[in-house]
């Protein structure tokens, strides 16, 4: 028998242990939770949940006797389970999540609506408040792909007219996007912070010291791709964007009693072992923030999740043989928060030090540093201290955009981080003929 037909048996055959497994799960699951009540007691129905908290996917698999609701509740990605109690009364269902220790730790407000249940949760202190949506399924898959689906990393192109507009988004969360707009009419980039709405359009905004520069809006389709309505204050105007690439992103999430670390990379990043100093990295930060969260003196179960910690690539260009941008890394406390920035070829196995793209013995640091002290002179005498903060800043951090070199200071948890673009063309007498800045395509 051919290859192929025996590669088709092992598929089924995997499909099927599969589901066999996810069945297993399911109904140990159920097991627990009807032993969460008497023997005796009748069961009007029992139900499983699958949805997240804010980004954390979530199971829960309750019962209810027609007095009380009992059952467990389970974070997808470390199998860490809470003891649920509560009442259900027509359409709602409180629920309190009870720790170890026999405390109420958590609770659930949730109305349903055709089999969708949504609301918020909330910490005994009232000092979180997180979205809240499940789903009704029949059982649990092993792998919590749901947060792979809300997650993607795309180049997308359209035309004013003759004049070319490209969009690198990056969607982190289930509505938070990041990117960088590129116009080929000012041949400039922008960066833009939007979300994807409940109706699965896009919405953008790039801003410029708080003030709004343009916005971008999706809403719908038509034979040639994605439309938008692009608003400037002066002008308003329509695009069609067609997407040109989609990078594979993976999903990275650590949750224990007091918080969660989520956030998603470029999967080149985050599963490639010869990226180990990127990696490396990333993963002291995280066991610093949960060495944070564990030594606060507000340690205590009743504060779980009020560390809310993120983790994102913020592109600055995506191309079929390049990507570039900063991985931004906000935690516990404002002060630990840092920022790497990163370059590579696709097909490359480690990162690009973008010092390379200059000739040897060029003085090149000079046209760099001559940007760096306009920026600094331009920012406003009315605040001192952002100035003094400045100075200290270097703006070590590179990062490509279409047209221009991109540097960028380190985290500040009063002023964020800043970015100069320093254009190619005040670069050309010092860059080599043969660089990776050949692959912006």
């Amino acid at each position: 028998m051919s290859k192929k037909y025996w590669r088709n048996i092992g598929i089924m055959l995997g499909i099927i242990l599969l589901w066999v497994r996810v069945q297993g799960q399911t109904v140990e699951y159920e097991k627990e939770v009807r032993q969460m009540f008497s023997p005796s007691a009748k069961m009007l129905w029992m139900k499983h949940l699958r949805g997240f908290v804010s980004n954390q996917e979530w199971w829960i698999s309750i019962g209810f006797d027609g007095k009380e609701v009992k059952g467990n509740g389970r974070i997808a990605s470390t199998y860490k389970k809470w003891a649920l109690e509560g009442s259900f009364e027509k359409s709602h269902l409180e629920l309190f999540e009870v720790d170890e220790n026999q405390q109420i730790c958590g609770k659930y407000q949730l109305d349903n609506k055709n089999q969708k249940w949504a609301g918020t949760w909330q910490n005994v202190n009232q000092t979180t408040q997180l979205d809240a949506q499940f789903d009704e399924v029949k059982d649990f898959e092993h792998m919590p792909t749901d947060t792979m689906k809300m997650v993607w990393m795309r180049r997308y192109r359209g035309y004013f007219g003759t004049k070319k507009i490209e969009c690198y988004l990056h969607k982190f969360s289930r509505y938070d996007i990041v990117g960088t707009v590129w116009k080929e009419e000012t041949n400039k980039s922008y960066p833009v912070v939007g979300q994807i709405t409940k109706q699965g359009e896009i919405e953008l905004k790039s801003l410029d010291n708080g003030k709004v520069i343009f916005t971008l809006q999706s809403h719908g389709y038509n034979n040639q791709g994605k439309i938008f309505k692009y608003t400037e204050p002066s002008k308003t105007t329509h695009c069609v964007f067609k997407m040109l690439n989609e990078y594979p992103v993976e999903v990275k999430e650590f949750s224990d009693y007091n918080g969660s670390i989520y956030g998603s990379l470029p999967t080149l990043i985050a599963i490639n072992p010869n990226f180990k100093a990127v990696n490396t990295s990333i993963d002291g930060w995280v066991l610093a923030q949960s060495r944070i969260a564990k030594n606060d003196t507000i340690n205590n179960y009743r504060f779980r999740n009020k560390f809310q910690n993120s983790l994102v690539f913020v592109p600055s260009y995506l191309g079929e043989d390049l990507i570039s941008g900063i991985i931004l890394k906000k935690g516990i406390h404002q002060d630990s928060s840092d920022i790497i920035s990163f370059t590579t070829k696709i097909d490359r196995a480690e990162p690009i030090n973008l010092y390379e793209i200059f000739k040897s013995g060029s003085d090149y640091h000079r046209p760099l540093e001559d940007a760096i002290f306009e920026y600094k002179n331009a920012i406003n005498p009315k605040i001192p201290k952002h100035r003094e903060w400045l100075d200290t800043q270097d703006f070590s951090n590179l990062s490509l955009q279409k047209e221009s070199l991109m540097m960028t200071t380190k985290w500040s948890p009063v002023w964020g981080y800043q970015s100069i673009s320093v254009p190619f063309e005040k670069l050309k007498n010092y860059l080599k003929s043969n660089s990776i800045l050949n692959k912006i395509d």
